[in-house]
Protein backbone atom coordinates (compact mmCIF):
# COMPACT_ATOMS: atom_id res chain seq x y z
CA UNK A 1 0.00 0.00 0.00
CA UNK A 2 0.91 3.76 -0.85
CA UNK A 3 1.50 5.82 2.03
CA UNK A 4 0.51 8.90 2.22
CA UNK A 5 2.89 11.49 1.54
CA UNK A 6 1.54 15.26 2.63
CA UNK A 7 4.62 16.89 1.52
CA UNK A 8 4.25 19.43 -1.74
CA UNK A 9 5.95 19.00 -4.72
CA UNK A 10 7.05 22.00 -6.72
CA UNK A 11 8.61 20.91 -9.28
CA UNK A 12 4.65 18.69 -10.43
CA UNK A 13 2.84 21.98 -9.28
CA UNK A 14 4.68 24.08 -11.59
CA UNK A 15 3.98 21.75 -14.33
CA UNK A 16 0.39 21.22 -13.39
CA UNK A 17 0.34 25.18 -13.10
CA UNK A 18 1.93 25.04 -16.98
CA UNK A 19 -1.02 23.12 -18.23
CA UNK A 20 -3.50 24.82 -16.35
CA UNK A 21 -2.57 27.92 -18.01
CA UNK A 22 -1.98 26.81 -20.95
CA UNK A 23 -5.30 25.09 -21.27
CA UNK A 24 -6.67 28.16 -19.82
CA UNK A 25 -5.72 29.92 -22.98
CA UNK A 26 -6.49 27.50 -25.59
CA UNK A 27 -9.75 27.16 -24.19
CA UNK A 28 -10.55 30.68 -23.88
CA UNK A 29 -8.82 31.53 -27.69
CA UNK A 30 -10.71 28.67 -29.13
CA UNK A 31 -14.27 28.53 -27.40
CA UNK A 32 -15.37 31.22 -25.29
CA UNK A 33 -13.52 33.81 -27.31
CA UNK A 34 -15.65 33.01 -30.53
CA UNK A 35 -18.80 31.91 -28.47
CA UNK A 36 -18.77 35.53 -26.99
CA UNK A 37 -17.99 36.97 -30.41
CA UNK A 38 -21.00 35.11 -31.88
CA UNK A 39 -23.58 36.05 -29.21
CA UNK A 40 -22.58 39.80 -29.56
CA UNK A 41 -22.83 40.12 -33.17
CA UNK A 42 -26.14 37.86 -32.97
CA UNK A 43 -27.52 40.45 -29.84
CA UNK A 44 -26.13 43.48 -32.49
CA UNK A 45 -28.05 41.99 -35.24
CA UNK A 46 -31.43 41.40 -33.44
CA UNK A 47 -31.54 44.70 -31.80
CA UNK A 48 -30.75 46.19 -35.16
CA UNK A 49 -33.19 44.26 -36.74
CA UNK A 50 -35.48 45.20 -33.82
CA UNK A 51 -35.01 48.67 -34.44
CA UNK A 52 -35.52 48.75 -37.94
CA UNK A 53 -39.23 46.58 -37.63
CA UNK A 54 -39.98 49.43 -35.07
CA UNK A 55 -39.45 51.80 -37.47
CA UNK A 56 -41.56 49.67 -40.22
CA UNK A 57 -44.12 50.04 -38.63
CA UNK A 58 -44.29 53.12 -37.44
CA UNK A 59 -43.67 54.16 -41.32
CA UNK A 60 -46.51 51.65 -41.78
CA UNK A 61 -49.09 53.07 -39.40
CA UNK A 62 -47.96 56.62 -40.82
CA UNK A 63 -48.62 55.46 -44.61
CA UNK A 64 -52.12 53.53 -43.25
CA UNK A 65 -53.19 57.13 -41.35
CA UNK A 66 -52.50 58.84 -44.80
CA UNK A 67 -54.17 56.28 -46.51
CA UNK A 68 -57.15 56.52 -44.43
CA UNK A 69 -57.51 60.24 -45.07
CA UNK A 70 -56.89 60.07 -48.68
CA UNK A 71 -59.52 57.29 -48.54
CA UNK A 72 -61.84 59.98 -46.35
CA UNK A 73 -60.98 62.76 -48.94
CA UNK A 74 -61.66 60.64 -52.04
CA UNK A 75 -65.17 59.59 -50.07
CA UNK A 76 -65.99 62.61 -49.36
CA UNK A 77 -65.28 64.06 -52.75
CA UNK A 78 -67.09 61.04 -54.21
CA UNK A 79 -70.36 62.12 -51.94
CA UNK A 80 -70.27 65.44 -53.50
CA UNK A 81 -70.10 64.22 -56.68
CA UNK A 82 -72.88 61.83 -56.34
CA UNK A 83 -75.26 64.58 -55.09
CA UNK A 84 -74.28 67.09 -57.98
CA UNK A 85 -74.98 64.31 -60.62
CA UNK A 86 -78.39 63.05 -58.44
CA UNK A 87 -79.76 66.97 -58.20
CA UNK A 88 -79.31 67.58 -61.97
CA UNK A 89 -80.77 64.24 -62.66
CA UNK A 90 -83.82 65.37 -60.85
CA UNK A 91 -83.66 69.01 -62.45
CA UNK A 92 -83.38 66.70 -65.51
CA UNK A 93 -86.54 64.69 -64.91
CA UNK A 94 -88.36 67.47 -63.82
CA UNK A 95 -87.82 69.06 -67.21
CA UNK A 96 -88.59 66.41 -69.27
CA UNK A 97 -91.72 65.60 -67.12
CA UNK A 98 -93.18 69.22 -67.79
CA UNK A 99 -92.11 69.05 -71.77
CA UNK A 100 -93.89 65.86 -72.27
CA UNK A 101 -96.95 67.60 -70.46
CA UNK A 102 -97.02 70.72 -72.65
CA UNK A 103 -96.57 68.76 -75.60
CA UNK A 104 -99.25 65.70 -74.58
CA UNK A 105 -101.66 69.07 -73.50
CA UNK A 106 -100.55 70.59 -76.77
CA UNK A 107 -101.69 67.36 -78.77
CA UNK A 108 -104.98 67.02 -76.90
CA UNK A 109 -105.66 70.70 -77.66
CA UNK A 110 -104.93 69.94 -81.82
CA UNK A 111 -106.99 66.19 -81.50
CA UNK A 112 -109.67 68.17 -80.09
CA UNK A 113 -110.27 70.69 -82.42
CA UNK A 114 -109.24 68.35 -85.24
CA UNK A 115 -112.36 66.49 -83.46
CA UNK A 116 -114.45 69.15 -83.72
CA UNK A 117 -113.65 70.07 -87.34
CA UNK A 118 -114.28 66.55 -88.52
CA UNK A 119 -117.98 66.51 -86.42
CA UNK A 120 -118.82 69.63 -87.91
CA UNK A 121 -117.99 68.47 -91.55
CA UNK A 122 -120.09 65.59 -90.43
CA UNK A 123 -123.06 67.45 -89.74
CA UNK A 124 -122.91 69.39 -92.84
CA UNK A 125 -122.93 66.08 -94.69
CA UNK A 126 -125.58 64.92 -92.56
CA UNK A 127 -127.61 68.07 -93.49
CA UNK A 128 -126.88 67.93 -97.30
CA UNK A 129 -127.51 64.10 -97.24
CA UNK A 130 -130.83 64.33 -95.42
CA UNK A 131 -131.72 67.03 -97.84
CA UNK A 132 -130.86 64.76 -100.71
CA UNK A 133 -133.11 62.07 -98.89
CA UNK A 134 -135.99 64.10 -97.79
CA UNK A 135 -135.90 65.39 -101.42
CA UNK A 136 -135.89 61.97 -102.41
CA UNK A 137 -138.67 60.84 -100.16
CA UNK A 138 -141.74 63.27 -101.15
CA UNK A 139 -140.43 62.43 -104.90
CA UNK A 140 -141.36 59.21 -104.20
CA UNK A 141 -144.51 59.00 -101.79
CA UNK A 142 -145.72 62.51 -103.73
CA UNK A 143 -146.66 61.79 -107.00
CA UNK A 144 -145.49 64.41 -109.68
CA UNK A 145 -148.70 66.30 -110.86
CA UNK A 146 -148.55 66.73 -114.52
Amino acid sequence: MASLDLQPDIRLMLIQAGVFVSNFFIVKHFLVSPYLALKKARAEETEDASAQAHSFLKDADALEKRIEASLMTAFAAAKIVREKASKKAQQDCKKIISEAKRRSDEHVVQVTKEIHLSLKQERQKIALEASLLSGFLSSCLIPKEE
